[in-house]
């Protein structure tokens, strides 16, 4: 049925679409014919034609702009090349530059002499610089190098106290920096060197001279020639200790007197000027003093001024350079001047060639707008004749209608047969209500077993409790049994012998309580100390507690086995149990489900009122609901309590009379 609806809305779908279709075809065909008249009237003319004058002009800018853009790359070469040349010669000039700083340079000087005079020192210093890094401690370079002589007019001086060795002496802070250095310079390069080490030697403070600063100036000298260096502290140590710079006094001007300070003899060297003189005290005889003078040597090491011819060549160079720098730039100027203008006129160029090109470009457009106008036409031609050419919708649209009247024809004898089926299952449906009525009754039984065995355990329950109080009062009384044996044998072994004895006479006539003979037959063992051994009253009274205490445990194994079958029946019963719970109650619970649903239908199918009941089964009892169409009276109605022990299909009919 639902296919055939389907097919039926199909075909429905398709007839629509076939009426929107042929609307939109005479609308393609209007919309196509008055596109080609359009199309007409715009091709109607002859098409444009491109100017030969444009071209002419075009050719002349564009031969004027390839003038114009050779001699700008012949101005930039030159450019480029006067730029080469300025590297070139900004290159001399930085050479020039660093030469005659080299030639300024203090150190760059003293190391020259070094160079020339010790090349050995100079690339230990090399060596120096490049290694300091594996030294405990510093390294500092020769005397000539570290040593700055604060006042030019007391280089002379200076120099004059240090021979050359002190100049070139290497001065190390401790010992193990001094044997690296002597092993790696020395000892494998073979290089003649003077290496000296200061460690555990005295301090700077501890060189004292002779006389103060203030008395020194009262003689006429300046300062001591300590005073006229500055160098590193451990450096200022080694020229104090070798070459005695703290004993040492200088007067630059001349102005101390020499005999003076021999009188005084406080000083073995001292310099005046520009002549040094050394006093010696004689050894023999008076001890006079004996002075003797001399000229300081000429500035050599320690001079400002040498080199002076490279210093001079150096700067004439650098004005050179100067003037050449101007008249480069002075070149370039023009240069950039000419460019400009080049340039400029090049861009007038361009922009006159833009103009012409656009005109151009215009001229084109217009052909070929035209042209493509043309194919255009032609093609909305052919498309309108291809849209006149197909043939119409009509006969698409009866050969639907055949279709649908057909299908209509299948719909009426397939309504036919579901009428027919309907019936049937009508039938078929009150069959299954006469079945769901006597399911309920076997629901009723089964309900009845489930009471029966929910009895059965709780009596299995109330003896299993009762066996398990008998075996507790059973044990209690054996203790106290043995409690009471234990205080008699303790009670007879404390009393005499008489008392022994009335107590086994009177207990031989007792015969009432086996558990007494055995106690008073034990006692009476346990105190008897005679080699002949027991009387016949005594052996008679053991066997008959012998025969007691057998009887007694024939009882207690007879209760042993009781004891076991009631554990396996408890068991058994637990098994039972076990399978109820586990396999009939989900039965039940599903059989009771499925009646739910039974009586859902029949009551559907038999009210008028469209009636739902719903039977749940609660413990001990059942429930149920009632709901109509309406939804205005929905309750709920219990039947049976957790106490009852049968709720058979009497009171679930009961509910459902209460409910309709």
């Amino acid at each position: 049925m639902t296919n055939r609806e389907l097919e039926m809305t199909g075909l429905h779908e398709q007839e629509k679409q076939l009426e929107v279709a042929e609307a939109n075809r005479q609308q393609l065909i209007n919309d196509l014919r008055q596109s080609i008249a359009e199309l007409e009237s715009c091709t109607s003319q002859d098409p444009p034609r491109t100017s030969s004058e444009l071209d002419g002009q075009l050719r002349g800018v564009k031969s004027d702009l390839r003038v114009v853009s050779e001699d700008m790359r012949d101005i930039e070469t030159q450019q480029t090349d006067l730029m080469a040349e300025e590297r070139q010669q900004r290159a001399r000039k930085e050479q020039a530059e660093q030469k005659l700083a080299q030639l300024n340079n203090v150190r760059h000087q003293r190391m020259q002499i070094l160079a020339q005079g010790d090349k050995d020192t100079y690339e230990a210093i090399q060596w120096l610089a490049s290694h300091r890094d594996i030294f405990q401690k510093e390294v500092y370079d020769p005397v000539l190098v570290l040593l700055d002589v604060k006042q030019p007019q007391a280089a002379r001086a200076i120099e004059s106290c240090l021979n050359w060795n002190i100049q070139r002496t290497f001065v190390c802070q401790c010992r193990a920096d001094y044997d690296l250095l002597t092993r790696e310079l020395i000892d494998k390069r073979g290089w003649r060197l003077n290496v000296v080490e200061l460690e555990g030697g005295r301090s700077l403070d501890s060189y004292t001279p002779p006389m103060s600063v203030d008395e020194l100036h009262t003689i006429g000298f300046d300062d001591y020639a300590i005073d006229f260096v500055d160098a590193p502290a451990d450096v200022l140590r080694f020229l104090c200790h070798a070459a005695h710079f703290h004993l040492i006094p200088i007067a630059l001007r001349g102005q101390a007197d020499p005999e003076q300070v021999e009188r005084s003899g406080q000083f073995q060297r001292y310099i005046i000027g520009h002549t040094l003189f050394t006093t010696v005290v004689s050894k023999y005889g008076k001890r006079l003093p004996v002075t003797q003078s001399r000229d300081l040597k000429p500035l050599r090491n320690f001079a400002y001024s040498a080199q002076s011819e490279a210093r001079e060549r150096a700067q004439s160079e650098l004005h050179a350079l100067a003037e050449s720098f101007a008249e480069m730039e002075e070149r370039k100027r023009r240069l950039k001047s000419v460019y400009d203008g080049h340039a400029q006129r090049y861009r007038q160029l361009v922009e006159t060639r833009d103009r012409l090109v656009e005109k151009q470009r215009d001229a084109h457009r217009l052909v070929t707008e035209w042209r493509k106008a043309q194919a255009v036409l032609e093609a909305e031609r052919q498309k309108l004749a291809r849209e006149e050419a197909r043939p119409p919708m009509a006969a698409q649209r009866r050969q639907i209608s055949e279709q649908r009247r057909k299908h209509a024809v299948e719909l009426g004898k397939l309504a036919e047969r579901l009428v027919r089926t309907l019936a049937s299952l009508m039938q078929a449906r009150e069959a299954c209500d006469n079945l769901v009525l006597k399911s309920l009754t076997y629901a009723t039984q089964l309900n009845r077993c489930t009471e029966a065995v929910r009895e059965r355990q709780s009596a299995l329950r109330d003896a299993h409790h009762a066996l398990e109080q008998t075996l507790v009062t059973f044990t209690q009384a054996k203790e106290d049994t043995l409690a009471c044996k234990r205080r008699y044998e303790q009670r007879m072994d404390e009393c005499d012998d008489t008392l022994r004895e009335t107590f086994r006479e009177h207990y031989a006539d007792d015969t009432e309580s086996v558990d007494q003979l055995e106690v008073q037959l034990n006692s009476a063992q346990a105190a008897l100390d005679i080699p002949w051994g027991v009387g016949a009253n005594v052996v008679e009274a053991f066997r008959a507690r012998k025969a007691k205490v057998a009887e007694l445990k024939e009882a207690i194994h007879a209760a042993r086995i009781e004891q076991s079958q009631a554990e396996a029946a408890i068991q058994r019963v637990e098994v039972r149990c076990f399978l109820t719970q586990n396999l009939w109650l989900p039965a039940l619970e599903a059989l009771i489900g499925n009646v739910n649903e039974r009586f859902s239908a029949a009551f559907q199918r038999r009210s008028p009122l469209l009636i739902q009941v719903l039977v749940a089964q609660v413990k001990f009892g059942f429930r149920a609901m009632k709901t109509t169409r309406s939804g205005e009276s929905t309750f709920w109605s219990s039947f049976g309590t957790r106490s009852s022990s049968n709720c058979s299909l009497d009171s679930v009919n009961r509910a459902v009379y209460v409910l309709f």
